[in-house]
């Protein structure tokens, strides 16, 4: 099996106490379903037994994963801190942050829990596709500033929309001001939000020059640099290597995705016997060389030979992905192009 693996974990399903009008899930069924610890304990009893497991990622999604409760949660951290003692493991609870108080803090920070907070700018006004008040911006903000008190890093993610896409110098500045462990912008390209392929080129080639100012990283631009550094750039989207994520479901369905959960990509249920054996089939696929990968895009020039993705081909539409990919592909041009010191200095 793969040395390395990423677990998406929806325990909830698409619940959630928030209802962003551009969530990827606001389509799908809600089920009232909820994954129960004793399926977890199976799966990390799974992995344990594997001897060429070397890394796991668990990241809890949702919905809101919070929903779960404490009590939940902490019977998981406890099953993961006895049981994996040989293998190298993180947890990512990726949250919109509503449900933290001082009690889930000292929990997750206990237990050296990552948090991704979503956000979608520095005032309410840039939050109103994402809160249907203000009392709930604030609350988010009042959240964020007691994990700095508890010295609690998270990650920011940030949608952006054409509702704050000409903010984002402000959301800059309070980046700059609040010094996330990280952050990452995700553009909406294809509904009545979208922004264009040409404002997602600028906006990387803004964040590139925002990280390397403030020292502060994102994920994107990070691992576009190790791509045209001749490292591999350990994003699914950039390097094509989707094998290396799979998803469980609150039914208990195991899916060869991240965040798509059609029956066109069940691989199994965590209640069947050989669902271990069907997540290492999976996972052991042979990478490929993708005939519209970025490489292919930039000319199928060796040095960008580790750019073997092409967005996400299990999550959206062709008009969307074309969009988002296409923004990459022009900022790699731009970036490498001789004019990039002078666009550095502007």
């Amino acid at each position: 099996m793969s040395k390395f693996i990423n677990i998406i974990i929806n325990p909830v399903g698409n619940k959630c106490n928030l209802k962003c009008e551009y969530c990827y899930t606001k389509n799908r069924k809600t089920e009232e379903n909820r994954i129960p610890a004793k399926n977890i304990f199976k799966l990390i009893n799974f992995l344990n037994s594997v001897k060429d497991i070397k890394n796991i990622n668990f990241t809890w999604h949702g919905g809101e994963p919070l929903l779960m409760g404490k009590g939940y949660f902490e019977k998981i951290l406890k099953y993961q801190e006895n049981n994996l003692k040989n293998i190298s493991y993180n947890n990512i609870i990726q949250t919109n942050g509503l449900l933290l108080d001082d009690e889930w803090m000292r929990l997750l920070k206990k237990y050296n829990v990552s948090l991704g907070v979503s956000i979608d700018g520095s005032d309410f006004e840039s939050n109103l596709q994402r809160f249907s008040n203000k009392i709930q911006f604030n609350k988010l903000i009042e959240n964020l500033y007691k994990l700095k008190k508890l010295e609690y890093n998270p990650a920011l993610f940030f949608t952006i929309t054409n509702l704050n896409k000409n903010k984002i110098n402000d959301i800059f500045n309070f980046i700059e001001k609040y010094r996330p462990y990280s952050y990452m912008f995700n553009p909406i390209i294809s509904n009545d939000n979208f922004i264009s392929s040409e404002e997602w080129q600028s906006i990387l080639l803004k964040m590139k020059i925002f990280s390397e100012k403030t020292g502060i990283e994102n994920a994107m631009t990070y691992h576009i640099n190790r791509g045209i550094n001749g490292k591999i750039p350990e994003m699914c989207l950039l390097n094509g290597m989707c094998q290396k994520f799979i998803s469980l479901d609150n039914s208990g369905d195991i899916f060869a995705s991240c965040v798509e959960h059609s029956s066109n990509y069940c691989i199994s249920n965590i209640s069947d016997d050989d669902f271990g054996q069907k997540i290492i089939k999976y996972t052991d696929t042979p990478f490929t060389i993708k005939k519209d990968s970025i490489y292919n895009r930039l000319f199928k020039n060796n040095k960008y030979k580790y750019f073997q993705g092409n967005g996400c081909v299990k999550c959206r539409n062709t008009e969307n992905n074309e969009e988002f990919i296409t923004g990459i592909v022009n900022y790699i041009k731009e970036i490498t192009d001789d004019d990039y010191k002078n666009k550095l200095n502007m």
